[in-house]
């Protein structure tokens, strides 16, 4: 980086309208400069784009542009857009935009690094870019030089590779409705007839390199080209100079994928998005995005309509290890997480030690194993401290405040009774036992837990209070553990509750770890979720840590194969594809397979189908069914129906069957999850085998 400033932009330690204070220069450019600086009102770090001032005076397009990106990018919510907090000009005339800061890296940066990304890799960063591009694509824009330097890699959620999207300067705007902001019209950016074709060859449509009319389309192009260079470490189409790329990408078709690539759902993806003909392209990302959806929901499976045929692939199934009801006597073991364990354990050790607090949250998919890993986390914090375990699960649909703490201490504490004066006496005994003696914390938690305290505004501020108390009451005693799942379905003054005693582990330095768990797909439409998570960001390390859960590798799931049933490889292999590596899917497999084989005898079992094909179809055709299965709170273990859940038909089976299958797998994860203690009723994915 030179260390020539130029005239009349700031420096470090300058106040930039009064507001912002700038700490350093990031980058310098033809056009303008980055620095990074602090909000000195809110005490938060921003990124500060500046034109630079001769770049005002000599060119209008480019002020033009600097304004069109505050202008439209401002318009845009989605968590995986840079988020534009303000714009203005100064009183000498210098134009800014601020944004939020970022620390991570650009895909450009971790692609010259890293070279070529894992196929896992490039699914998880390629669909977030397409949740960005369809929010905009939705709107009517069209980003035009989408390209790796414009998409930034963080760790934001506890999620690996949280991409943000940067930099709309040259956003094009294809909808007719008038621009706002904050409520108030304003008139849209304009260009001289002279404006250059904008993008960067590399990744530039052949419609746009041509200077020919742009659509959502053109972004489709370069996202096929990012992810084939996610693919392959290389760009598709290169050159000496900017003129030989331009041409290549007019004239010659994208170079071939790697043979084992092309076959494959992100292979068949670039083939579609590097068409020439912008006809041929899906139109926009949300279709793209729809795919992704599909994909994710099926495990990447194919779906044939055609006939299927069992023969050889499912003969000589299982012979289960229990005679009598294998069902219900399948158990689940833990297997795997080895880190996480070791991580936890280190942690509560030191903790206990040294009597000092965590926070830690767990994040995953659906069935991933959250909940075996919070109750794995049980047991090591019991057995190291000989401490209180507090446990509860928000349920969804709940819009009672504190819901699942009033289910959890109501459980702890032993209080039977729905009777004021009876629950008084309960609880009174219970905290008795902790030597708490508090006469106005009884009362409160008798009219929490029974009265449902804490509705109102005022009250629930003292509720939050008065929970506080208890819980450091509680850790002065013994070492607590405080685990809550499910917080993505939690209450706003559940989660400011979760934060206060997050901050005062910090601040009262007692033994309280609190354990939490989220579904990640649940993230990007719960803002309340985010602020929390962003809040948690802000503790030290050693207050905070964030586990994100992978899929079970092969040894793992072969491990819980071996649990379960006796079976050759070739089975065993079969079962570890179509779980994809999530337990929860691979216990109902294996549960169904010795199910039937218990129940037809060795001659029977092996015509055993398990249907694969119109599955797509009726769960596309039943989905708001599907969704709107409820599942009691109270729903005990239950033995999957087979007869609802799976068919012997073959192949004439009728169309209703297959809705009947999906529909009742459906219901079958649910009451695994809630025989696991996960009382989340909702189900949002299927497999299919």
């Amino acid at each position: 980086m030179s260390d020539v400033v130029k005239p009349d932009l700031p420096n470090p330690g300058d106040r930039l309208a009064d507001r912002y204070t700038i700490i350093q220069r990031v980058s310098l450019g033809g056009f303008g400069a980055v620095y990074r600086a602090l909000q000195d009102n809110l005490g938060r770090d921003i990124a500060l784009k500046v034109l630079l001032p001769d770049v005002v005076s000599n060119n209008a397009d480019y002020v033009e542009q600097f304004r069109q990106e505050a202008l439209l990018t401002s318009q845009l919510r989605h968590p995986n857009t840079i988020t534009i907090f303000d714009y203005g000009q100064t009183e000498t005339g210098l134009l800014f935009l601020v944004m939020e800061w970022l620390d991570g890296k650009t895909l450009t940066e971790v692609l010259k690094n890293e070279g070529a990304l894992s196929y896992d890799r490039c699914l998880h960063i390629s669909q977030q870019i397409l949740k960005s591009l369809s929010e905009a694509h939705e709107r009517g824009m069209v980003h035009r030089d989408l390209k790796p330097s414009n998409l930034m890699l963080c760790v934001q959620y506890g999620e690996q590779d949280f991409v943000k999207v940067l930099d709309f300067g040259l956003v094009k705007n294809l909808s007719d409705e008038t621009l706002s902001i904050r409520g108030k019209a304003v008139e849209a950016p304009h260009f001289t007839a002279k404006r250059r074709a904008p993008g960067t060859p590399h990744y530039m449509a052949p419609e746009q390199a041509m200077g020919k009319g742009t659509t959502t389309s053109a972004d489709v192009y370069a996202f096929g080209l990012i992810l084939y260079e996610m693919l392959t470490g290389k760009r598709a189409f290169d050159g000496t100079d900017k003129m030989e790329v331009l041409l290549k990408q007019v004239r010659q078709p994208c170079p071939p994928l790697p043979d084992e690539l092309v076959d494959t759902f992100l292979g068949k993806v670039v083939a579609q998005c590097v068409e020439k003909d912008p006809l041929k392209r899906p139109q926009s990302a949300t279709a793209l995005l729809r795919d992704y959806q599909l994909n994710e929901e099926t495990r990447g499976i194919e779906i044939h309509n055609g006939d299927f045929e069992a023969q050889a692939r499912w003969k000589s199934l299982a012979e289960p290890r229990v005679v009598s009801d294998v069902s219900s006597s399948l158990k689940e073991i833990f297997v795997g997480r080895r880190d996480e364990v070791d991580e936890f354990r280190s942690i509560i050790e030191k903790g206990i030690a040294e009597r000092q607090g965590t926070t830690f949250v767990v994040t995953g998919t659906t069935g991933i194993g959250k909940t075996a890993l919070v109750n794995k986390f049980a047991d090591i914090f019991l057995e190291v401290s000989h401490g209180l375990r507090i446990s509860t699960a928000f349920l969804p649909q709940n819009y009672l405040s504190f819901s699942a703490i009033r289910f959890a201490l109501r459980k702890f504490l032993n209080v039977a009774s729905d009777d004021a004066s009876v629950a008084q006496v309960e609880i009174k005994r219970a905290l008795s036992r902790y030597e708490i003696s508090d006469s106005y914390l009884v009362t409160f938690l008798t009219h929490f837990i029974v009265g449902k305290y804490g509705q109102s505004g005022d009250e629930r501020e003292q509720a939050e209070l008065r929970l506080e108390e208890f819980f450091d009451a509680l850790s002065r005693v013994a070492p607590v553990m405080l685990s809550v799942e499910n917080i993505h379905w939690a209450d706003t003054d559940s989660l400011n509750l979760l934060w206060k005693l997050a901050l005062a582990v910090v601040s009262k330095h007692r033994p309280f770890f609190l354990v939490a768990t989220f579904r990640h797909q649940k993230l990007a439409a719960n803002r309340e979720l985010q602020m929390l998570l962003e809040r948690f960001n802000r503790l030290e390390h050693v207050y905070y840590r964030e586990m994100q859960l992978a899929w079970l590798n092969k040894k793992d799931c072969a491990a819980i194969i071996e649990n379960a049933v006796k079976m050759q490889r070739p089975m065993a292999n079969q079962c570890m594809q179509l779980s994809k590596g999530n337990p929860l899917f691979l216990n109902l497999v294996l549960r169904y397979i010795v199910d039937e084989k218990q129940t037809l005898g060795a001659d029977e079992a092996q015509k055993l189908v398990i249907p694969n094909s119109h599955i797509a179809q009726a769960h596309r055709s039943d989905r708001s069914q599907i969704q709107s299965a409820r599942i009691p709170r109270d729903l005990a273990p239950c033995r999957p129906h087979r007869r609802d859940l799976f068919t012997r038909h073959g192949r004439n089976a009728p169309a209703s069957r297959w809705q009947i299958f999906a529909i009742g797998l459906y219901e079958s994860s649910a009451r695994s999850l809630a025989s696991r203690g996960d009382l989340a009723p909702s189900m949002g994915r299927r497999y299919v085998v």
